[in-house]
């Protein structure tokens, strides 16, 4: 008897079975920049909690490669600690889209940690991905979810299914990546800490003013 499939293989397969049935309904909507358009993304505070963030511009070179311009980025500090936010609107047929390791690996960057963390706020709990980078600029602590409508999810391949399902039901909904990073010189458990305080105070934003339906 041949042994069971992974459940991440199983979500791939299923994933490429959903891409091949809805082939047809995304060449109807290729020119389309932003199938599932995520709201107005500056609708989120520059003041969070006890966090304070400024915008960092996006050039658009880079919001080109992306394929989109429903993002943001920004630092938020808070006394002396700083950290940045980067939310992207997610659309399944837009080729550039992956997850964010894929911009962090490459050159003289190399992922020295990956795991799972889980955040707890008044919501509920976020399955985050975590990771460690190591580069001339010294270290990256990185943690980073998806959503998709009101959910906080913590697999792409979920999300990409729900997104691709939503749009052949005609039914689209906005989806997200959110990315919390902290760079340069610190120790790890600081870093943590960090994340782990800003989450707690940005995912009710998030929640507040990009999830939920007006």
């Amino acid at each position: 008897m041949a042994a069971p499939l992974t459940l991440r293989k199983t979500y791939l397969i299923a994933l490429v079975l959903v891409l091949v049935s809805g082939v047809q309904v995304f060449r109807i909507d290729r020119g389309r920049e932003d199938i599932l358009p995520a709201g107005d993304l500056d609708r989120l505070p520059l003041r969070i909690g006890d966090w304070t963030g400024e915008e960092i511009p996006v050039s658009a070179r880079d919001r080109a490669i992306l394929g989109t311009d429903n993002l943001i980025l920004r630092l938020y500090r808070k006394g002396d600690r700083f950290l940045y936010l980067y939310i992207l609107e997610c659309s399944s047929n837009r080729a550039t889209f992956h997850p964010p390791e894929y911009c962090y690996v490459g050159g003289r960057t190399e992922m020295i940690g990956r795991g799972r963390e889980v955040i707890d706020w008044p919501g509920g709990e976020v399955p985050a991905h975590r990771m460690v980078f190591l580069g001339p600029r010294g270290r990256s602590l990185v943690y980073y979810w998806y959503t998709f409508g009101e959910e906080i999810l913590g697999s792409y391949y979920r999300q990409q299914l729900r997104i691709i399902a939503s749009a052949l039901l005609g039914r689209p909904r906005p989806a997200l990546l959110v990315r919390v990073s902290v760079e340069g010189a610190f120790d790890l458990e600081t870093g943590d800490e960090m994340i782990a305080d800003f989450s707690r105070a940005v995912l009710p934003a998030i929640d507040r003013y990009l999830l939920t339906a007006d």
